[in-house]
C-alpha cells in the first residue's frame, strides 16, 4: 500500500480530499495538532478522535476512546482492519477511504529521513529499506564510528573475582572466556552456589550452558530470568520470548536483524547482549545483569520518591552517550523511559552507573499490532510509554529521528527530579487502563500533543537555573527549538554538573 485518499462525504468540509502517502500513522479529529484535522458544526467529534495504522499489506482504524464513537459502514468499532473504499463515521462527518498505489514506496534514510534515489535490495540478502542509509549519513557512521572509543583496551593484568554470596575467589572461572575487564561491575557465583540457587522447576533447552536462578519479570513479549552463566559463574538475565510474538516471517526477520545491530553495537551505557539463540520455536538472548533494576525501583526506593539532582544528572549524562553511541550508528530508540535504563546500584549515595535496554526491540516490532497506540494499553494506564513521546513521535512514528530519543532523555531527567511528568494529567486519568469500554473524558494523545509542559521549577524549586533553562527547553514540544543530537544535551548537562562540583 503505497498510499490513501481520503474524501469528505458528509460535513462542512464535504467535497475535500486529502491523500497521505508517506505516514505510517495518521490521528484523525478536530485539534490542530491532528495528522487530519475536521471541522465539526456541532461539537460531535473529540480532538483525537481515531487513528489510522499503516503498513505495506493494509489499514487498520481505532477509535481513540472518542466521545461519540467510530464507525465504518454503519457499525461502531473499537479497532478494524480496513477495506478500500470503506466509509467511516466521524461524529458529523462522513468520509471514504480508498487505498492507492502511487509508484514504489520511497526509501529514506534511516537516519537523516531524506529519500534515497538509488537503493538496491536483493532478495536474499539481508538488505531491507529499513535498514538505508543516505551517502552522507554512511560517511558519517564510519567517521563517527572511528571517532568514539566505546569500550577501553582491557588491561593486562587479570581481574579478581569472588563469589558474590560464599566470597570464594573464583577468578580463573570468572575470567575463562576472557570478557572480565567488559564487565566491571558484574556479580558472579561459584559452582556450588550456583548449584543451591538453581531454579530445577524451570526446563530450558538451554540449560546446559545457563543455570536459572530466579524469574525477574515478564511481559508481551516473554519473560526474564535471572540466571548464571555455566561456564564463567557471571550472573545474567535471560529473555525468553513467546512464540507467539513472531508468528510472522517479517517479524522474525527484522528480531534477528535487531539482535546481530545489538551485539555489534557496543558502549558502556547500552545493556551488552552477549549471547543468543533459538530451540525450535523459542528464541532467547542473553544480557548483562544489572542488579540495580530500574530508575522506577531507584525512584520508589527514596524518601522523596524523587532522585538528587546530582545523580538524576549523572544518570542521564549517561544515557544520552549511549544514545549518541545508537544514533552514529543509524538507530532510534523511540521508547527512553525510566523503565528502561537499568543500574548498576540502588544506593541514592553515589552515582549509579546507568545503562539503556531494549535498545532496537521498538524498532523490530514496529507492526500494526505493535504499534504506540497499543504499548500504551499494555501496563494498566496510559503514561507507560506514551507521556515519554514527543509529539512528532506520536504524529509520525515510523520516521523518527534522534530528536526524538533526546526529548524522551529529557523527560525522563524531569520525571527523575520531580516525580511528575511534564503536563499535569487529570484525575479521572490516573491509572486508569485504556480499554475499548472505556470512556475518557480527555484522551491522553489530546494531552500530550497539546498541554505546554510546566516550567520545572515550578514542580521542584532547588534545581540551579541554568539546569532548568535547559531540561525547560529540551522538553518543549517544538522540535525546531528544541535539541537536536544527544551529544548536544550531554555536553550542557556535564558543564553544569561540573560547575557545581558534581563530579
Amino acid at each position: 500500500m503505497s498510499g490513501i485518499k481520503v474524501e469528505i462525504l458528509e460535513g462542512f468540509q464535504k467535497g475535500k480530499r486529502f491523500v497521505f502517502s508517506d505516514f505510517y500513522e495518521i490521528v484523525v479529529g478536530r485539534s490542530k495538532n491532528a495528522n487530519l484535522q475536521l471541522v465539526t458544526t456541532d461539537g460531535s467529534i473529540s480532538r483525537s478522535h481515531c487513528k489510522l495504522e499503516m503498513t505495506e499489506n493494509q489499514c487498520v482504524l481505532s477509535d481513540l476512546e472518542s466521545k461519540n464513537g467510530t464507525l465504518v459502514n454503519g457499525k461502531k468499532i473499537s479497532k478494524q482492519v480496513l477495506n478500500s473504499r470503506d466509509e467511516i463515521k466521524i461524529g458529523d462527518v462522513l468520509l471514504r477511504l480508498t487505498f492507492e498505489k502511487t509508484g514504489s514506496t520511497p526509501v529514506l534514510c534511516r537516519l537523516c529521513g531524506v529519500e534515497i534515489i538509488k537503493f538496491i535490495s536483493y532478495d536474499d540478502d539481508e538488505t531491507d529499506a529499513g535498514d538505508a542509509l543516505c551517502e552522507e549519513c554512511q560517511t558519517n557512521e564510519v567517521e563517527t564510528s572511528e571517532k568514539i572509543d566505546f569500550f577501553p583496551k582491557p588491561p593486562d593484568d587479570k581481574s579478581s573475582e569472588n563469589c558474590s554470596r560464599c566470597s570464594k575467589d573464583i577468578s580463573d572461572l570468572a575470567g575463562s572466556d576472557g570478557m572480565t575487564p567488559f564487565f566491571p561491575l558484574a556479580v558472579y557465583l561459584c559452582r556450588d552456589c550456583t548449584s543451591r540457587m538453581e531454579d530445577k522447576s524451570q526446563h530450558f533447552d538451554y540449560e546446559d550452558f545457563y543455570a536459572t536462578i530466579g524469574e525477574l519479570g515478564r511481559g508481551g513479549m516473554g519473560v526474564v530470568y535471572k540466571a548464571v552463566q555455566r561456564s564463567t559463574g557471571r550472573v545474567c538475565a535471560i529473555k525468553k520470548i513467546h512464540p507467539s510474538t513472531l508468528d510472522d516471517p517479517r517479524r522474525l526477520k527484522l528480531f534477528e536483524r535487531e539482535m546481530a545491530v545489538q551485539s555489534e553495537v557496543t558502549h558502556p551505557n547500552l545493556v551488552a547482549i552477549t549471547d543468543k539463540g533459538a530451540f525450535g520455536s523459542t528464541y532467547y538472548f542473553v544480557t548483562e545483569f544489572m542488579p540495580g533494576g530500574d530508575v522506577l525501583n531507584l525512584m520508589k526506593n527514596s524518601a522523596r520518591k524523587t532522585i538528587s539532582v546530582k545523580n538524576a544528572c549523572a544518570i542521564t549524562v549517561q544515557i544520552l552517550k549511549g544514545l549518541n553511541a545508537l544514533h552514529s550508528r543509524g538507530f532510534i530508540h523511540r521508547d527512553i523511559k525510566p523503565s528502561n535504563i537499568l543500574l548498576y546500584s540502588l544506593n541514592q549515595e553515589q552515582s549509579p552507573a546507568a545503562k539503556i535496554c531494549d535498545y532496537g526491540l521498538a524498532k523490530s516490532f514496529e507492526n500494526v499490532g505493535d504499534s504506540f497506540f497499543d504499548i500504551t494499553r499494555t501496563h494498566g494506564g496510559f503514561a507507560g510509554s506514551l507521556m515519554y513521546m514527543s509529539p512528532e513521535l506520536i504524529k509520525n512514528y515510523k520516521y523518527s529521528k534522534p530528536p526524538v530519543d533526546v526529548y524522551a532523555t529529557a523527560v525522563t531527567l524531569y520525571f527523575m527530579l520531580t516525580g511528575k511528568y511534564t503536563v499535569d494529567i487529570p484525575d479521572e486519568l490516573k491509572n486508569k487502563p485504556i480499554t475499548g469500554e472505556s470512556k475518557l473524558i480527555r484522551h491522553p494523545i489530546d494531552i500530550v500533543l497539546e498541554e505546554p509542559p510546566i516550567p520545572i521549577l515550578k514542580r521542584r524549586s532547588d534545581i540551579p537555573p541554568a539546569l532548568a533553562e535547559v531540561i525547560d527547553k529540551a522538553v518543549t514540544k517544538d522540535i525546531e527549538v528544541s535539541y537536536q543530537s544527544a551529544n548536544t544535551l550531554c555536553l550542557l548537562i556535564d558543564n553544569i554538573m561540573e560547575h557545581e562540583g558534581w563530579r
